[in-house]
């Protein structure tokens, strides 16, 4: 394609070699190329004589055309853009769904679930407090609650638990009318520094336990 280009091209810088200098005519000598291609159609309709010249000068537009033409549409052809094909789709997916088979020996993997875990911190309750009491107690408002007892920095005035629940149970404990007057509730987060609790966890509201 580019050698033929270039050959189109050599062919169109003959023909303006061949061609009168068009930036030295004047106006009148530029309109002859124009007069001649008109004078020889006109001539052809007629039949009447037609001189050399402007046979010359038609024939040569002619190819000028001609050249340019091909140009043109070399170029188009060149720069179209080819889209590829789409391969067609040759994998072969299954997915079983039969969940009653007695007699097959394996099944598929569970899925796995994540469930998201609030921590609480209970604290201010009474030093005679027992574990599993308070655990009974709450799994009424949440059946999977868990408590863990923690070292009270004041041990003969208090006691400290922390609660870890799924999200979804934890409005259950956060109502205040299943607290005793003067019991504190707040959230529990991890501590940036060494304590000597029970865990590596202390409450965000308070650094006493």
């Amino acid at each position: 394609q580019n050698i033929a280009i270039k050959s189109l091209t050599e062919q169109v810088d003959l023909l303006k070699e061949g061609k009168p200098n068009t930036s030295s005519q004047s106006s009148n000598d530029r309109n002859d190329i124009t007069t001649d291609n008109n004078t020889a159609h006109t001539a052809l309709q007629s039949g009447a004589k037609i001189s050399k010249r402007t046979v010359s000068n038609a024939l040569h537009n002619a190819h000028a055309r001609n050249v340019c033409d091909s140009l043109i549409n070399m170029e188009r052809d060149i720069n179209r853009e080819v889209k590829p094909r789409p391969r067609p789709n040759t994998r072969s997916i299954l997915v079983g769904n039969q969940k009653n088979l007695s007699q097959c020996p394996f099944k598929a993997a569970a899925s796995p679930t994540s469930i998201r875990m609030f921590d609480y911190h209970v604290t201010n309750l009474d030093v005679t407090t027992d574990l599993d009491e308070l655990l009974n107690y709450l799994k009424s408002f949440a059946p999977n609650i868990k408590v863990e007892k923690l070292n009270s920095k004041n041990p003969t005035r208090y006691s400290s638990f922390k609660l870890s629940l799924p999200m979804k149970e934890s409005s259950a404990i956060t109502d205040i009318r299943i607290w005793p007057s003067g019991v504190v509730l707040n959230r529990f987060f991890p501590s940036k520094g060494p304590r000597s609790n029970v865990g590596s966890r202390s409450p965000s509201a308070s650094q006493n336990v």
